[in-house]
């Protein structure tokens, strides 16, 4: 039996502080190792401190889902992939916990019953190719800003070819889609495996934009797997772009050089919201969609206050995203991690960690273990050849997040 799904508790009387030291703007490139930290930082270091508070019910209110018209339904896949995750989960961490995997994905109302065991092959196709695809900021300060760095090393040794687009962290999606497509155009025409591109964050609206802007590229993808995807965009999109133009501008940071400078313009709603209202994503490509949203102890400090301005939208965010923002129309939903914006792909901690430090300590999701369950679910669809799950439309994915 799983234990029972994870709480949003805050102690009576004991809030959380996302108080943080001044940080003169000049000083922040030598304190920070990520650039939405520096945001973030830049913007504590001008209101001072926040307090983030809410009920032990916050989280299981009625969602308003911001709809797009005649979006395809979604495909419930959560309770295959919890088992999947939670046989991986084991054999990674023997001796761990059960209710360990019931910490990291929230069971929500509308979820199907526990399966009873993960069901289909238990070991990846070593002919799978992935092609992962990073989000803002993502080329800024690696290793540390890489998505699933870990994770593919991981993967390469259990004979996996795994590549990286080179995108530009700074640039819009369209800037982007050219050099994903490129890089795509590159590879063999017949490969040993399938094609699946995992992208986190601003990477999935890249991908997205890949697939419409050169429909060429559908043919040689077979998934497409969005991790806190920033399908719909993001609220914070309209609040930042002039802090970031006078602090960054046409600067450079960390590695990553300023781009076209348009990637906030790409991450606005309305830019997304109208994007995916004018275009039609490709029916030959498989679409998953795992969401991520959150509160203490398991947030990054630096993301305390963007949590507080998502907030005020809605409580289940991720620090960066709404939890409705990061579903693919058509797509097959994974699950709901009880994860930050970074913990579900990156590992910022290990350069930033006073801005990265989370209650709960450093690294708090397996992301190899994720990764792993979602590739063995997507292989099984693959294998298949039709899909799995029951269907809900747009609206029922944002209801079983009530009561």
């Amino acid at each position: 039996m799983h234990g029972p799904a994870p709480a949003y508790r805050l102690a009576p009387g004991d809030p959380l502080s996302c108080r943080v030291n001044v940080v003169q703007a000049s000083n922040l490139q030598r304190h920070a190792r990520n650039p939405a930290a520096l945001l973030v930082a830049a913007l504590l270091s001008l209101l001072g401190s926040c307090t983030v508070t809410g009920p032990n019910t916050a989280l299981r209110i009625p969602l308003t889902t911001a709809d797009v018209a005649t979006v395809p339904s979604i495909v419930d896949g959560r309770a295959r992939y919890r088992a999947l995750f939670c046989a991986v989960l084991s054999n990674s961490e023997p001796g761990a916990p059960e209710r360990r995997c019931d910490d990291i994905l929230w069971r929500l109302p509308g979820e199907a019953p526990p399966l009873p065991a993960a069901t289909g092959p238990s070991v990846l196709n070593p002919h799978m190719r992935l092609l992962i695809v990073g989000g803002a900021f993502s080329d800024c300060f690696p290793p540390a800003s890489t998505a699933f760095f870990r994770s593919a090393t991981q993967l390469r040794k259990m004979g996996l070819t795994v590549e990286y687009a080179a995108i530009s962290g700074r640039s819009s999606s369209e800037f982007n889609a050219r050099i994903i497509a490129t890089h795509i155009a590159a590879l063999p025409a017949n490969g040993r495996g399938p094609l699946v591109v995992v992208a986190h964050s601003k990477g999935t609206a890249d991908v997205l934009e890949t697939l419409a802007r050169y429909p060429e590229t559908a043919s040689r993808v077979a998934a497409v797997v969005s991790v806190a995807g920033a399908v719909n965009g993001s609220p914070l999109a309209d609040l930042y772009p002039g802090l970031y133009d006078r602090l960054f501008g046409t600067r450079a940071i960390g590695r990553c050089p300023a781009g076209d400078g348009a990637f906030l313009t790409s991450l606005r709603p309305s830019t997304r919201r109208a994007w995916l209202t004018d275009n039609t994503l490709p029916g030959s490509v498989r679409f998953y969609s795992m969401v991520a949203f959150t509160a203490p102890p398991r947030l990054a400090r630096a993301l305390a206050y963007p949590q507080q301005q998502l907030s005020k939208f809605d409580v289940r965010n991720d620090g960066q995203l709404l939890a409705m923002d990061q579903l693919i129309p058509g797509s097959t939903l994974l699950g709901y991690l009880n994860e930050d914006h970074w913990a579900v792909a990156v590992s910022i901690e290990d350069a930033f960690p006073v801005l990265a430090h989370r209650p709960v300590g450093p690294h708090p999701l397996p992301q190899q273990a994720m990764l792993e369950a979602i590739l063995l679910l997507v292989q099984q669809d693959l294998a298949a050849g039709a899909a799995f799950g029951s269907a809900l439309t747009r609206a029922d994915a944002g209801n079983i997040l009530g009561d």
